[in-house]
């Protein structure tokens, strides 16, 4: 992979917004604290889902 692989990868990845949209869950209530704990939650587990995949793109590129 060149580094231009890994700018179209890391634009990709899902905004928090987008996130929001497909849990269904009000990103304004979410930035602004007032999201309910489970719904911070599954907001998270998804971000750290798209950390994940951005890593194991990376990783590969260091394998190549």
């Amino acid at each position: 992979m060149e580094d231009f692989d890994i700018i179209t990868s890391y634009k990709e990845m899902k905004s928090i917004k987008k996130i929001c949209e497909e849990l269904e869950v009000d990103y304004s209530n979410l930035m602004n604290g007032k999201a309910t704990k489970e719904n911070e939650k599954k907001v998270a587990s998804k971000i750290k889902v798209e950390c994940f995949k951005m890593y194991s793109i990376l990783k590969l590129m260091e394998e190549n």
